[in-house]
């Protein structure tokens, strides 16, 4: 496997942290797996390299006399994955897929316990060796959140995407549970749902279980002459150790398990964005697979 390009995104983004407010950086490895229709029926088998990089830059930072912060941001994702499959498998999935999107942010208190938080950026997501303006996509969100108390934050709202053409508008629900102390857990949900619980066990180690981790990858391409979108959804958890180099720098190492990796490719219309959220007849998955991974992160 060719690691020529992801070790070229992992040295770029890691000299890149010294200017950063936050960032992380991470390789992920997925074992091989089967590869299923919706009957059931093995068609083939894959595994998959993932490098990730994420970076918030600050803009703007001010809090107001109740100690309510204000601010805007850049937020800067770059996502590289090779897939290695077989059968049926190879012909489905793309061979290397790129992420990247660039986001300006903004959060500002409103009344009361209410603040708002609203996103618009745009992105190229694409098959590396069939990247055009069809590959540029947008995307934005708008939510409204109400803050409970220290611990629990619940929201609502909207998010953009022109994913399948023409850029459609559908309902978010925000929520946020973080409980900290000696043993710290957290829920997050913002479209895709995050659950961890973790431990310092002094000021240079920490234990972290993700219980369940949620995300994917999206690829614009051209199947039978005509553009199509490629998507793939992932369920993940693990178990990792972090170690603290400074207060704000740590390197973690961890493994687990990826329980589900869909895929699927359907004609860029509106009507199969509606279709691929709740119909499932004509998607593929990989079956559960090993997972190792390793990373930095900065500013968390």
């Amino acid at each position: 496997m060719d690691m020529k390009k992801p070790l070229m995104l992992f040295i770029m983004s890691l000299i890149a942290f010294t200017a950063l407010s936050q960032g992380s950086l991470s390789i992920d490895r997925f074992g091989y797996s089967d590869f299923r229709n919706s009957d059931g029926e093995r068609v083939g088998s894959g595994s998959m390299l993932r490098t990730k990089a994420e970076m918030t830059l600050p803009i703007k930072m001010k809090r107001d006399e109740a100690n309510r912060l204000s601010a805007w941001g850049i937020r800067i994702n770059a996502d590289y994955s090779r897939l290695n499959n077989s059968e049926t498998a190879a012909m489905l999935n793309p061979h290397e897929i790129l992420n990247t999107s660039i986001t300006l942010a903004h959060i500002r208190p409103l009344a009361g316990r209410w603040s708002m938080i609203a996103a618009l950026g745009v992105g190229i997501y694409a098959p590396t060796n069939y990247i055009r303006w069809k590959s540029l996509l947008g995307n934005g969100i708008a939510l409204f959140i109400y803050k409970i108390n220290d611990e629990l934050s619940l929201g609502f709202g909207g998010g953009l995407t022109n994913s399948y053409g023409p850029p459609v508008v559908m309902p978010m629900a925000y929520v946020n549970w973080q409980r900290k102390g000696r043993y710290q857990f957290t829920v997050n949900f913002t479209g895709h749902l995050n659950v961890t619980g973790s431990t310092k066990l002094d000021d240079r180690w920490k234990i972290t279980c993700t219980a369940v981790d949620m995300d994917g990858i999206t690829a614009v391409l051209v199947r039978d002459g005509k553009t199509k979108v490629y998507s793939s959804t992932m369920i993940k958890s693990d178990l990792s150790v972090s170690y603290y180099i400074t207060p704000q720098l740590s390197f973690y190492v961890g493994g687990g398990c990826v329980w589900r990796r869909s895929s699927r490719i359907a004609p860029r219309r509106i009507e199969e964005f509606f279709k691929g959220m709740f119909a499932s007849s004509d998607k593929y998955s990989f079956g559960p697979s090993m997972r190792l991974n390793a990373g930095f992160r900065y500013g968390f």
